[in-house]
Order: C-alpha cells, then structure tokens, then sequence
C-alpha cells in the first residue's frame, strides 16, 4: 500500500481527533477511531479485499504524527496498517484449530467467513458480486453465512476478537491503570450508500462485541466522505470559512 493511503486515512482522522472536537471532559480522555474500509491492502495480497484499520490518539494532542495507527497483528510477522476482515470458526474446522481465527491468522486450508458486511444491508443489490470465480479465489465463505448465524452475530464475533486484541495493544502501549481510567470515543467509519438498517446493524454488533462498553466510553458513526470532506475543509474554518461544500462520493 503506496505512502499517501496511510496519510489520507490519517488526514481524514485528523478532524475527530482534535480537542476541539472531544466530547469528552477527563484529562486523560483520548480518542480511538475504528474503521472499516475496502481496499486492498498490497499486490500481493489481492485476498485481503476486506479490511479493517484503526487508528488512535490523545485528545490532548492536534499534531498529524501525533496519530497512532495499530500495524502489528497477530498470524503477520510484517508491518501492516490493516488487518483482513475474515474469520473461521473452531467449530466448523475441527482437528484443523482449537479456537476461532481472525485476521491474518486464517490460514487457506480453512473454512472462513468473509465480505460479510456486504449482507447488512438486505436491500443492497449484490449482484454485481455473483461472478463464479470470486468463490473459486475466496471460497465458499464468500458473502456466506454459517448455519445459524447472522450477518450480525458474524461480523459481532469478529469485531470481539479485533477488541479483544485492541485493549491487549492499548493496556501494553499505555498502561493497564491509565489506560483503565481513560474514556475514549469509538468513531465506526461506514459507507455514504449504507441503509438505516446497515448502519444499526454494525453499531449493534460492536456494542455486542465490546466497544464502548466500559464506562464513560461512547460510539459514534460516520460516512468515510464526510470524514474526508470534514478534513479537507478543516483549516478553511473560521470568520472567513468558505460557502457551503456539497460532497460527492464517486
């Protein structure tokens, strides 16, 4: 993934992560931001369509360096600032795993889960997804569900698994005690064409799966172009703000 992907994904973080745009009230209050994108994460990796970043920082600080972007993962020895958005369960891959895997610990010889979030919306047209050969290249788990589960409870046992991992990284980084007495605000950055339904959808599944459930903490969703556009038109603001920006996502 070219340099500039890491820069914009930081620019568009920039403008939540500000003291002025803190909605919080503690010293210590700082700011995680979650993001689901679609994008591929190298050329080599052309499985990885999927994934997921995050970022954070302290609400005390405004610089762009000052961001920190979560780029160690577990199943990747290599520096990566996304990690896959598949799972597999234990259940349906016995003797192969003794617990599920997420992220880049699913290996190709299991069963696994992915481009789940596409099933939110069972209004969204998916039929330009209906090419054979996309399942021959992601397999059978391609926008499928495991029997008795849905979209939702998939993506909530994935998001579990991506929190889990998230407060074991912020404890280490941190601190256990600071990091126990810091709120923080969850951003969950969404597409401008999701429904209603979508959005709620994945905010349930990630208060289910854990975020925002420690006191104080708090989760709020966004569209990815109005981030972006809520970015760019950041230094503009003031006694001489520019006119109204109509923003399109093409």
């Amino acid at each position: 993934m070219p340099n500039i992907q890491l820069n914009e994904r930081q620019r568009c973080a920039r403008h939540r992560l500000s003291p002025q745009n803190n909605c919080g009230s503690g010293l210590w209050n700082h700011v995680f931001r979650f993001e689901i994108a679609t994008s591929t994460m190298s050329e080599d990796e052309a499985s990885n369509i999927y994934a997921i970043g995050v970022s954070w920082a302290e609400s005390t600080k405004t610089r762009l360096e000052d961001i920190n972007v979560i780029n160690t993962w577990p199943g990747h020895r290599d520096s990566t600032w996304k990690v896959p958005s598949r799972i597999a369960y234990a259940s349906e891959n016995k003797s192969k795993i003794p617990a599920d895997q997420w992220g880049f610990q699913v290996s190709p010889n299991l069963m696994c889960y992915s481009w789940t979030k596409l099933l939110l919306d069972k209004s969204a047209q998916l039929t330009g997804y209906d090419d054979p050969s996309l399942k021959d290249l992601f397999g059978s788990g391609l926008m499928s569900l495991p029997k008795g589960k849905s979209a939702q409870s998939v993506i909530e046992d994935y998001f579990r698994e991506l929190y889990v991992y998230l407060i074991h990284q912020l404890e280490k980084k941190m601190g256990a005690g600071v990091f126990n007495a810091t709120p923080m605000e969850i951003y969950l950055t969404m597409p401008a064409i999701w429904s209603d339904q979508a959005q709620l959808a994945t905010r349930k599944a990630a208060e289910a799966a854990g975020f925002g459930s420690r006191p104080y903490d708090s989760i709020f969703m966004i569209k990815e172009p109005e981030a972006a556009a809520l970015s760019a038109i950041k230094p503009h603001l003031g006694p001489d703000a520019i006119d109204p920006v109509q923003v399109c996502n093409l």
